[in-house]
């Protein structure tokens, strides 16, 4: 049993081990490096990890400004042997963005993910992406595969230091060689290498970091040293960077709908209208503090032999307090009003509940990466081996207590999304002064945490042979082993007061039979006003909100600490074996120069899901095994057009497996908006059959126009099913919505991304150095599901019909200006049945981001940034685009500093 301050002492103890462990690591890397050709002989070969096959890249360019960024983002989608586009930074430690997912949405086919509905997490930021609408994607470090810190293994990658990256590469058609596991894309994180940058290279980074709604000032400093030496055989680099700021999220919704209200008094559960079922006014703050450490050690001490050391540790912490005003609505409703689509859009709730609440909602993780890689080039023979873990662990808390309404206080709510306003209306109408806090009593107590602790161990070899032949210039063959390992605890308490007083009858010291507010400490109380300052709506402006110290308030009221949660310990082993065949293709067919790959892989993957099944107070121990092949084909065909204009065509068949979370038995409750995941341990893995064309004209240095088709057969469909159940949670026992992972029949996905990217010449002065991108993607997808409510078909869950992103820069010798606009259309987030109101979208969202820097000297420079400049609102629904959900409004973030380098 635990407390949550002893999981995070043992989390901070574990960062510093990890610290510690990744520099002395670097340190035996370089003595043994030292040591000479003796230590070569005994080496693994391996091969740069920037540098693939599928997406070469040249790493001897030192980018310094925006225009050296699009060529050398050009020439690596122009060398590629797969469809592969890629982002180079601007200079050491600038990316065009503050974050890894807002950068690749700059990617055509590229769709970024800020954060849904109930999820803990850094809600406004990129977070993930979809690539050409699917989520199911591999995300690399230096060809590295990254085991995250989430419950599946995902990555968050908003946790990863963006400074620490010299390139990002998005492969959208796989060759044998690749690494399976992707329906959509593999994205691979590139760092920086010390034998490409100079003898001795010293840059830094120091800025100030200001978020508008939270009104507090942050900071970020990051700061790079590389060095070479032995005649430039061996160069080490160690980087290091610190965040720390305030965000702040206002979002108002109303919990979601049920259609179990019988408004029309007949008794029959048939026809009934979708009715909101909460009023909840939501203001989240936190302080978000990342840290990172990397290094890497390159030994290159001939032309042929290379060997490569790259270290990885980041920590992202998130001290998140939220106060939820929550509005219960009850069955009994006067003067509801209906619209045509069956909706209660109006109407006055009477018996209303108040609750005022205070969350403690942290969330730690951290992320270690350590590879070793090589390259032997002997003759015509080229050896690459990598040996790599990637370690994580994630560490989140929800502790809230609940206040209600003391005896006799009474509250009834008119409810209207009707007026015009994005607000819906919600004025409340009691007995009593609901903003002093003495009028409330104590409900429950709501303490759940959950520790993920993820590992992976991979191991590879690859074998090609110069074979000199017309066409098949390389013959590859390889194999890789890897093992993961996921595992989860959750301890959870929820007390309902009557628990409580009768365990300590001398918390009740007024003898009312209830705790009041006033009866006990470490729950601080206060006015939350300005609400949603400047947006229209008729809505309570102000209301009680606060704060929690959890150790305070469980020593107050005797709390018991939160035992282990059965349902919640779960964990999947899943070890993957493959090996492959490939041929590099080099040739000329009438009269046409082309190249490519042609190969097949075969993967034979393991699983071992262990969990908890629980039946009334019982508990099963449950350990389940699963077995999958599959045999990849894959081509890829480019066509030299002209010396400018490529024709690309490849297909394959790919395989991703389950987030890992999906697999394990157990279930795990949301208490903050009733909802419920399930695994299926005999979830299949997804597989598609994908054939993708493409045409590129790079008419300028810095210039390309290409325009790619795309079609994915995906078998076994699996998507996200819902269902209502009621789930024992002892007072906050209740009806869940459980969405469990199934697989389902066939389904397609298609479309087409195009991108436009000019910097221009011979413009006149003033004029000088403009240059504009452009990137549209259409996709459609066709599933086995239909929609609860319409009947028609459900499109996958994360998908944008269209999405957009533009961008215009003017760059000179003072300094640069870049503006950009991210628009994506609606897209489904999460499937639902029509008891609930139907599947869940969020309504279509753009952006505009605007960055600058000037130029003090060749090596200095201001730099300023501004996102969500217009402060764009999230807006989500039910079925209807006027089935309201939720309105959120995050932060208008600002940086400004300076940079140098020299």
């Amino acid at each position: 049993m635990v407390r949550g301050d002893t999981v995070l002492t043992r989390h901070r103890n574990d960062a510093t081990g990890k610290i510690l462990r990744l520099l002395g690591a670097c340190s035996v890397f370089a003595i043994a490096a030292n040591a000479g050709p003796a230590f070569a002989q005994a080496a693994s070969p391996q091969v740069n990890a920037a540098v693939e096959d599928n997406a070469s890249t040249d790493q001897d360019i030192v980018v310094t400004g925006i225009r050296q960024s699009v060529q050398a983002s050009i020439a690596v989608k122009r060398q590629s042997n797969a469809i592969v586009d890629a982002i180079t930074a601007e200079d050491i430690g600038k990316l065009p963005d503050q974050n890894i997912a807002e950068t690749l949405q700059r990617i055509s086919g590229v769709q970024v993910d800020r954060g849904g509905l109930g999820q803990q997490q850094f809600v406004g930021e990129g977070s993930g992406v979809t690539i050409r609408g699917i989520g199911q994607n591999r995300i690399e470090f230096n060809g590295t595969n990254i085991v995250g810190s989430s419950t599946g293994g995902g990555v968050a990658l908003q946790d990863f230091n963006p400074e620490i990256l010299a390139s990002l590469t998005v492969t959208k058609s796989p060759s044998a060689k690749d690494i399976e596991g992707a329906l959509g894309g593999v994205v691979n994180l590139i760092s920086r290498k010390p034998l490409d940058l100079d003898s001795l290279f010293v840059a830094g980074r120091a800025e100030g970091i200001y978020y508008d709604q939270a009104e507090k000032m942050g900071y970020r400093a990051s700061g790079v040293v590389s060095t070479k030496f032995a005649n430039d055989t061996i160069g080490i680099l160690i980087g290091a960077s610190r965040y720390q700021y305030d965000r702040l999220t206002e979002e108002v919704d109303n919990g979601g709908y049920t259609t179990a209200f019988d408004l029309d008094g007949n008794g029959l559960a048939t026809n009934n209208p979708a009715t909101p079922t909460r009023y909840v006014n939501n203001v989240v703050a936190g302080q978000v503090t990342r840290m990172g450490i990397d290094g890497s050690i390159q030994w290159r001490p001939s032309p042929d032999f290379e060997l490569n050391f790259d270290a990885l540790y980041s920590k992202a912490n998130l001290d998140q307090a939220a106060s939820r005003y929550q509005i219960l609505l009850g069955n009994s409703v006067s003067n509801a009003k209906i619209d045509a689509n069956n909706t209660v859009v109006s109407g006055t709730f009477n018996n209303a509940i108040v609750r005022v609440t205070a969350y403690d909602e942290p969330i730690e993780s951290e992320q270690a990466i350590f590879a070793l890689y090589g390259k032997w080039t002997p003759g015509r023979f080229t050896v690459e081996g990598r040996a790599s873990r990637s370690d994580s662990s994630r560490y989140t808390r929800l502790f809230v207590p609940l206040l209600v309404p003391k005896t006799g206080n009474t509250a009834s709510l008119y409810y209207d999304t009707t007026s015009g306003s994005n607000l819906p209306t919600g004025a409340l109408t009691t007995n009593f002064n609901t903003l002093n806090p003495n009028n409330y009593r104590l409900d429950t107590t709501v303490d759940n945490s959950d520790i993920n602790e993820n590992t992976g161990d991979d191991y590879r070899l690859d074998i090609g042979y110069d074979t000199g032949w017309n066409w098949i210039k390389t013959l590859r063959v390889g194999g890789r082993f890897e093992a993961l390992s996921l595992k989860t605890d959750r301890y959870a308490l929820n007390t309902a007061v009557g628990t409580l007083r009768t365990a300590t009858p001398s918390l009740d010291r007024n003898g009312d039979g209830q705790i009041g507010y006033e009866e006990f400490t470490g729950l601080n109380i206060t006015t939350i006003s300005n609400y949603f300052n400047g947006r229209s709506g008729n809505l309570p402006r102000e209301f009680l909100g606060g704060s929690v110290d959890p150790d305070v308030y469980a020593d107050s009221v005797n709390l018991p600490v939160a035992p282990q949660d059965a349902s919640g310990v779960r964990g999947v082993d899943e070890d993957t074996k493959a090996i492959y065949v490939q041929a590099d293709l080099d040739g000329t067919l009438f009269g046409i120069d082309m190249r490519g790959n042609v190969g097949v892989r075969y993967v034979d993957t393991k699983r071992v899901s262990t969990g908890n099944a629980i039946v009334g107070t019982q508990v099963f121990p449950q350990r389940l095994k699963s077995n999958f092949t599959n045999w990849l084909p894959s081509i890829n065909l480019t066509a030299n057009l002209q010396s400018n204009l490529l024709l690309r065509f490849a297909a394959a068949k790919v395989v991703a497996r389950p987030s890992l979370s999906d697999v394990a038995p157990g279930t795990r409750p949301n208490l903050v908006n009733l909802t419920a995941t399930r695994g299926n341990p005999n979830l299949r893995p997804f597989t598609a059959t994908q054939y993708d064309v493409s045409l590129e004209w790079y008419f300028d240095n810095a210039s390309l126009i290409s325009i790619s088709g795309f079609y994915k057969d995906v078998g076994s469909f699996t998507s996200n099913t819902s269902y209502e159940e009621f789930i024992d949670l002892g007072p906050l026992s209740g009806i869940f919505l459980i969405t469990v992972p199934e697989n389902g029949e066939n389904g397609t996905i298609k479309g087409f991304d195009a991108n436009f990217q000019h910097v221009f010449s011979g413009l006149p002065e003033a004029f000088e150095g403009l240059g504009v991108g452009a990137t549209y993607t259409f996709v459609d997808s066709k599933t086995p599901l239909n929609d609860p409510v319409t009947g028609k078909s459900d499109p996958l869950q994360g998908l944008s019909r269209h999405s957009v992103n533009l961008t215009a820069f003017i760059e000179q010798k003072w300094g640069n200006v870049r503006l950009t606009y991210n628009w994506r259309d609606k897209f489904l987030e999460l499937r639902q049945p029509d008891t609930v109101g139907g599947n869940r979208y969020q309504a279509a969202y753009g952006q505009f981001d605007l960055s600058s820097q000037i130029n003090l000297t060749e090596k200095t420079r201001l730099t300023f940034s501004a996102v969500n400049i217009t402060k764009s609102a999230e807006k989500f629904f039910h079925t209807y685009e006027d089935r309201f959900r939720a309105y959120r409004v995050n932060d208008r973030r600002f940086y400004f500093g300076i940079a140098s380098s020299f």
